[in-house]
């Protein structure tokens, strides 16, 4: 899919819940740009970690989403999904 956002891609792979490894790999890729989606895109990292049953790894991407953006629904996304 050229041309189409990483984001966007990683959404879709999420949502089709057949590679979480991938999406994941995307959501940090499109993290590292630096757009206002970054809390959003690194809450999803730690989704896919979860969905991928790697629970050590989802539980410290929650925590780098709640130190980055506390003041963010994200934020509190994180602390529950802990």
């Amino acid at each position: 899919m050229p041309g189409v956002p990483d984001s966007i891609r990683a959404a879709a792979l999420f949502n089709a819940r057949t590679d979480y490894a991938a999406a994941e790999k995307l959501f940090e890729k499109a993290s590292q740009l630096g757009t206002e989606d970054v809390a959003k895109e690194l809450f999803y990292v730690a989704k896919c970690r979860a969905r991928a049953q790697d629970d050590r790894g989802a539980e410290a991407a929650y925590r780098v989403v709640m130190q980055r953006f506390g003041t963010t629904s994200w934020a509190e996304q994180a602390e529950l999904a802990i």
